[in-house]
This record gives structure tokens, sequence and C-alpha cells, in this order.
């Protein structure tokens, strides 16, 4: 038997957000994938990708 998912496939495209909403968003969607089981890990990391860009261009 088969797992039906039970939403579609969603994408959102965010305009700049500063670092602290970036730690928000990050921390928002750690404890969705835990509670709820969902495989967030693509977000996840296109989240840490734009917190490596923000510490990057802070530090110089």
């Amino acid at each position: 038997m088969a797992t039906v998912p039970l939403t579609d496939p969603i994408s959102l495209e965010l305009t700049p957000l500063p670092r602290m909403a970036l730690d928000e968003l990050y921390h928002f969607l750690q404890y969705l994938q835990f509670k709820y089981g969902v495989d967030l890990e693509p977000a996840l990391e296109a989240i840490e990708d734009e917190i490596d860009t923000f510490d990057a261009d802070v530090a110089l």
C-alpha cells in the first residue's frame, strides 16, 4: 500500500530576509520536520546556504 501525500508540493519565493528572520525560519522548519515527520531538508539546506552567504558577506 502506497502512502499518498496530504498536500501537493509547494514552493515559496521570499524577498531577502534579515539574518534574524532566516534563523527563525530555519528553526521553525526544523520544528515542523521533527513534529510532523516531513522532509524539509531541501528547504533547510537552501536556508543554510543563505545564512552562509550572509555570514561571508558580513565577515568581509
